[in-house]
């Protein structure tokens, strides 16, 4: 399971938009996702969008861009 965070989009990044949200992921990483469940998570301490992924996570991919935290990228705790 993965967090989200906030980020704007590049020429990287494919963008999909529901329910007057967008959706951003980097090209690389999406062409590696067969599929993605987004949800909203209440918690006691913490609540926020969570992400769902078929994505068989591999050593090599540590070093890739896209799964570098960006200095930009802030990830909210609602």
């Amino acid at each position: 399971m993965f967090d989200i965070a906030l980020d704007d989009a590049t020429e990287l990044d494919i963008v999909f938009k529901h329910d007057n949200y967008n959706i951003v992921i980097n090209k690389e990483l999406a062409s590696k996702i067969n599929s993605i469940e987004i949800f909203f998570e209440k918690g006691i301490s913490k609540s926020g969008f969570r992400v769902l992924t078929d994505i068989c996570w591999k050593f090599e991919y540590r070093f890739k861009d896209w799964a570098k935290n960006s200095p930009n990228i802030q990830i909210p705790i609602i």
